[in-house]
């Protein structure tokens, strides 16, 4: 049996591009937040051009200054058959 795969998104590497100022991504994160780790978890962001980075995730948006964004995609719905 043949599968077929597609790509429904594509993840960018933040320092090889940015995303649209104010709009939401999914973002893959890693970051130490007292006894909580993340490590390459999805969370939802958006990013400012003027702030940086806004997390979804009340944790990771408290203690920004501790998060690595290794990638971020678009959150366009699939428009697929």
């Amino acid at each position: 049996m043949m599968v077929e795969r597609q790509t429904i998104v594509t993840w960018y590497k933040p320092e090889e591009r940015l995303p649209k100022d104010d709009v939401f991504v999914v973002t893959c994160i890693s970051g130490k937040f007292g006894n909580v780790t993340y490590d390459h978890a999805l969370i939802v962001a958006n990013w400012m051009d003027d702030d940086g980075w806004f997390f979804e995730d009340s944790l990771a948006e408290r203690f920004h200054e501790n998060v690595t964004v290794h990638a971020w995609a678009d959150l366009e719905p699939y428009g697929g058959d």
